[in-house]
């Protein structure tokens, strides 16, 4: 089914997950499923680290190795995306002397504090799920990743079109369908509400609204500025919006879980 060659292209582009599939032309009639590629990094990820814990390796140990996990599937490229922006956000410039800032192929004191803090979040983060939920932190984890991929696909339909052939001129093209709304909108809220039921199942109280709104949150302000600063939205500011929503979750199911009574 032509469907299927699609989501695979869309996986093979946004993943490391060698799929075969490259079209990106292909890969964005179907974007509005990307909280599908979020679901399966997060397996993907969840999986390997829950064989590390239930092999009774540390926990920040497990922790450190999740950068790690999530580099290599990932392929580090909405990571790389977020430094730049981060640049840019630094920088204060606005029009063509931040696209200059943006396309420079060096990483800037502020990408470089941007992206420690990111993986010092995630790290933190993660080990106090592991500490507290135990293997139940499969759960939040995979939820993070639907909601980090769901916030690309918010800035892409919110966002203005790059004035030149990027990757992702093509995502936000076809992100602005009525049709591709709806069905995207209806993937993110199945997948969410599979995870609350799995959740309630194990016994994790779960409070899925502010999570669920992260991405619409996150999403709509990159996607402002970069209308504002840049004139349009790129595939750095949705490796941005991405890594930013990631951060954004893990701190937050982190807090909550902390709490006396978890509640996430």
């Amino acid at each position: 089914m032509r469907i299927c060659g699609r989501i695979r292209a869309l996986i093979s582009l946004l993943t490391r997950i060698p799929l075969g599939g490259q079209s990106i032309e292909e890969a964005a009639e179907v974007f509005f499923l990307v909280p599908l590629v979020g679901a399966l990094e997060g397996l993907v990820v969840s999986s390997t680290l829950t064989l590390l814990v239930w092999l009774g390796v540390n926990p920040v140990i497990v922790s450190v190795f999740y950068v790690f996990i999530h580099i290599v599937v990932t392929g580090g490229i909405h990571l790389d995306g977020f430094a730049d922006y981060s640049d840019v956000l630094g920088s204060l410039k606005r029009g063509e002397q931040a696209l200059r800032v943006l396309k420079d192929p060096r990483k800037g004191t502020y990408a470089i504090v941007a992206v420690s803090t990111r993986l010092i979040v995630g790290v933190v983060s993660l080990y106090v799920l592991i500490d507290v939920l135990e293997l139940k932190f499969v759960i939040p984890l995979i939820a993070s990743y639907i909601a980090s991929a769901e916030a690309m696909f918010v800035s892409s339909f919110l966002g203005f079109e790059e004035p030149y052939e990027g990757m992702a001129r093509s995502f936000t093209r076809h992100s602005k369908s009525l049709a591709h709304l709806f069905g995207n909108t209806l993937c993110y809220l199945l997948l969410s509400s599979a995870l609350v039921v799995l959740g309630s199942l194990v016994g994790i109280r779960v409070s899925s609204a502010a999570t669920l709104a992260l991405p619409l949150l996150v999403g709509s302000v990159a996607s402002y500025d970069a209308n504002k600063r840049l004139g349009f939205v790129n595939g750095d500011v949705l490796g941005f919006s991405y890594e930013l929503t990631k951060s954004a979750s893990l701190t937050l199911v982190a807090v909550l879980v902390s709490a006396k009574n978890p509640v996430w």
